[in-house]
């Protein structure tokens, strides 16, 4: 049985677990540079490796939230080609999961985002994670 390893992070008051193999890295950065005539989701820009720029977006807006992280940390996900970030207020770490034990349970609670961006709720030991298809939190 194949093992899945997730990285979970909180954001808000919600603890998320996304595939580990989706995440580049999570940077730092205490500068986004708000776009002019930009729109929210979009939170803004950051330079970023040798990259001229990374847009950053608000995970919670995206959800359906109305208040933003105001974290530095940024989880940089999407493809290598055209990388974005959205931030988080902390770093939960990685848990592993099995098949025989991965409990996804459907989610019901009052996030919602694009269709399918919710996938379920990972029940682990420890405490539960709203797991995102993050292809499709992103829009691709």
């Amino acid at each position: 049985m194949g093992e899945r390893r997730y990285i979970t992070f909180s954001a808000g008051e919600h603890r998320f677990a996304v595939p580990i193999e989706k995440v580049g890295e999570v940077v730092s950065s205490a500068n986004v540079l708000p776009v002019p005539g930009g729109r929210r989701p979009l939170e803004g820009i950051i330079s970023y490796r040798d990259r001229a720029v990374l847009p950053v977006f608000s995970l919670l807006e995206i959800l359906g939230e109305k208040e933003a992280e105001t974290s530095v940390l940024i989880v940089v996900a999407g493809s290598k080609e055209s990388p974005i970030g959205f931030r988080v207020r902390g770093l939960g770490g990685i848990i592993a999961s099995t098949e025989s034990e991965n409990g996804i349970v459907p989610y019901e609670g009052k996030l919602g985002g694009p269709e399918g961006a919710i996938a379920g709720i990972l029940k682990k030991t420890g405490g539960d994670h709203i797991l995102l298809e993050i292809e499709k939190v992103l829009g691709s």
